[in-house]
């Protein structure tokens, strides 16, 4: 593996969980310690479910967050914060996404089921969802920002992405609640007719967000999102797109089902995109100017040869303009260990983050390999070309156990470079792994327990446990 056995450091970590038990945990970076978040039989002692149980929470479900290091006018310094999704015991309505301060060690409410929405109707159950948060960094202001897909009772347009901001200095009090795109109600952008709108947002929908400041104070979120669309124009063979959306510039198409990849940088002799599909992974990135928003994204070519139409990309807010959408692993190309990359499927691990400090940015992602020295392994493009961990081979400084990459891989990384995610050594227990991306010092920490772990800026970390 392409890292430096001197300055390796492992650490173990005892971790508490509850038997039996499902739910998150928070482990502050300043003192190595892991702390409940919610657990699956806790009892909410506050907010409008006070008294209520948390019930079991489904295992694709994260408790993202996001850090700010100066907490300006708010006064909160510094400031860790996590958003979750949960069921509580009771009737309906008992679900929602709710607020973690990992400082103060308390859940607050976010967003409750049945609360109206700014679409109109109200909120359907929240339960299973990933929403995506981020704080602002600027000196006046710590606001967060939570990004989510929600059903919508109560209307014919039944879905869509919703923008709350929140007050951490008044107990998380809602500041704002809009909706960023709504089925049927929302036009689609450029390069889609005038006539189309935003299709459905099922469940499954991924967004991920980041934020970024900017010259003055000002702050500007970025989301990330697979989309459809429907209306006049618009066939089976080209209702699909990568899109972000940012303060500033609204929405952008990054990539459309149906048209041309972006050539020379995609190898895929001139196929168009194929299908984006509702359950595909999607990271928001940096793009070359602060205030324009990228996705990171599994693409995969129509009309052109099986053995190389599958990649990953890194599209900016510029389709095939000016800097184009970049593939970062081609199937069919060479690996940086050898071999070549294998068929990227939709449900490929990935993440992407911008740098510190920016534009520098830190992409990583599992590849699967023909021909190589192992079957599959991850890479973290950054500072330098890791390959991280390798299916299969030994490493000394754990143990003699060969490394096998989880099913639940993650990964999670931050702005700084480092990198979680989920593997397992032959003879010990499989847990989370941490990788810091430095040319002089690579480390590496393990604890045997949890998964889908979230990284913020400070080192932070949320999983899920057992």
């Amino acid at each position: 593996m392409k890292r430096a056995v001197l300055g390796f450091l492992i650490t173990v970590l005892v971790t508490p969980q509850a038997a039996q038990a499902s739910g998150f945990m928070y482990r502050a970076a300043s003192t190595g310690r892991w702390l409940g978040l919610a657990v699956q039989g806790d009892t909410r002692a506050t907010g409008t479910f006070s008294g209520r149980v948390f019930q079991s929470f489904p295992g694709t479900v994260k408790a993202p967050l996001a850090y700010a290091a100066g907490g300006g006018a708010c006064g909160v310094n510094p400031l860790s914060v996590a958003a979750f999704s949960a069921e509580l015991s009771g009737s309906a309505p008992n679900t929602g996404i709710f607020l973690y301060d990992g400082g103060t060690d308390t859940i607050y409410d976010g967003i409750l089921e049945g609360a109206t929405t700014p679409a109109g109707g109200t909120f359907a159950p929240l339960d299973g969802r990933n929403p995506a948060i981020v704080i602002e960094t600027g000196p006046a202001t710590c606001k967060v920002h939570v990004f989510f897909v929600s059903k919508i009772t109560g209307l014919g347009t039944d879905t869509g992405i919703f923008h709350a901001v929140f007050d951490p200095a008044a107990s998380y009090g809602l500041l704002s609640l809009t909706a960023i795109a709504v089925e049927g109600a929302t036009a689609a952008p450029a390069p889609f007719p005038g006539s189309a709108t935003f299709g459905d947002f099922p469940a499954t929908a991924k967004v991920s967000a980041r934020g970024y400041p900017i010259s003055g104070g000002a702050f500007i979120p970025h989301i990330a999102f697979r989309a459809k669309i429907t209306g006049g124009g618009i066939v089976n063979s080209n209702d699909t797109a990568i899109m972000v959306w940012s303060s500033v510039l609204g929405f952008y198409v990054v990539a459309r089902e149906g048209d041309p990849s972006c050539a020379p940088n995609w190898a895929f002799g001139g196929s168009v995109y194929d299908k984006f599909s509702a359950s595909m992974e999607i990271a928001a990135g940096g793009g070359y100017l602060p205030e324009v928003p990228s996705a990171m994204y599994r693409a995969k070519g129509r009309g052109g040869p099986s053995t190389s139409d599958t990649a990953i990309e890194l599209g900016i807010a510029d389709g095939c303009g000016a800097p184009h959408p970049v593939p970062w692993g081609i199937e069919g190309s060479a690996t940086p260990i050898g071999g070549t990359y294998a068929d990227f499927a939709p449900s490929t691990p990935f993440d992407a983050a911008s740098g510190d400090p920016y534009p520098a940015f830190h992409m990583a992602f599992q590849g699967k390999i023909t021909g190589g020295p192992t079957t599959k392994a991850l890479f973290l493009i950054g500072n330098s070309y890791w390959d991280v961990m390798r299916q299969g081979f030994t490493d000394t400084a754990l143990s003699s156990g060969k490394l096998t990459l989880a099913a639940n891989l993650g990964p999670a990384l931050n702005a700084g470079g480092t990198l979680i995610y989920r593997g397992s050594v032959a003879g010990l227990t499989s847990g989370l792994f941490a990788f810091k991306d430095t040319t002089i010092s690579p480390s590496q920490l393990v604890t045997f327990a949890g998964s889908m772990a979230q990284i913020d800026t400070a080192g932070n970390m949320t999983a899920r446990f057992p």
